[in-house]
């Protein structure tokens, strides 16, 4: 994987208000990293990101 960034392009930031669209989730993978979550583009290794908190969600 890439190097963390020290800051965040802020071509990246979403609106709270704004929709993006869903991707297909068969073209990511994902992956327990200790007590962290990684999600990983299959496609580009170099898109990736690490959550440092995870939860729970239901429909």
């Amino acid at each position: 994987m890439g190097e963390r960034p020290d800051t965040i392009d802020d071509s990246l930031r979403v609106d709270a208000g704004s929709s993006l669209p869903v991707p297909d989730l068969d073209e990511y993978a994902s992956y327990e990293d200790g007590d962290r979550y990684v999600i990983c583009d299959r496609s580009n290794a170099n898109a990736w990101i690490r959550s440092d908190v995870t939860t729970t969600l239901s429909r």
